[in-house]
Order: structure tokens, then sequence, then C-alpha cells
């Protein structure tokens, strides 16, 4: 987790004010993004596609930053996971831009 908030400032400039025994809430956050997500996504949901998008746009360069790593096998494999995630990323916005909308006509 420290290595996660590290990354965070690092790219933002952003320090979260997160004391260690609230590493847990923000833990059980992502969690819940990624099991509520996928179950809803199961079910058609949009609002399921939504939670995995803002999960994976989250997580994908803070977990994932290939371009740091120094040794080349290390990076080969994040690399690999960071545009996994990415064409995860474009999957979901297909899938929600796909969906027929309603008009609403006056």
């Amino acid at each position: 987790m420290d290595h996660f908030l590290k990354q965070v400032d690092k790219y933002t400039g952003f320090q979260l004010p997160l004391e260690k025994e609230h590493y847990v809430y923000l833990l059980g956050f992502a969690v819940f993004l990624e099991l509520a997500g996928g179950i809803l996504f199961i079910f058609n949901s949009d609002l399921g596609a939504l939670m995995l998008l803002a999960f994976t746009v989250t997580v994908s360069p803070i977990m994932h930053n290939f371009w740091d790593v120094k040794d080349e096998n290390a990076k080969q494999v994040d690399m690999i996971q960071f545009f996994k995630n990415v064409a995860i990323i474009g999957a979901l916005l297909a899938y929600l831009g796909a969906k027929p909308r309603k008009l609403h006509q006056a």
C-alpha cells in the first residue's frame, strides 16, 4: 500500500492523507468496485461497466508503470499488463457506446 501511495504522490503531486489503519478502507473500496462492477456487468448493467472502468483507469498507470522499471523482463511484463488494461478500457467504452439509447422526444 505504501508503494501505491508513493506512486500517486509521484504522478499527481497529491499526497493522500491516509494513516496505515485506513488502508483497509481504500483496499475495500477497490475490491468493492471490482467485485460489484463485475457482478453488475454480468447482468448487462451500465453501472457495472462504469465501475469496472473507474477501477481499471485508476489502477493501470499506478500499478503497471512500465516506463519506470529498470529490469527489462519486469518492464516487459508491466507493459503487457498495462496494455491489456488499455484494451479492457477500450472494450468497456465500446460496450457503453454500443448500447442503444432512448431518445427523448418533445
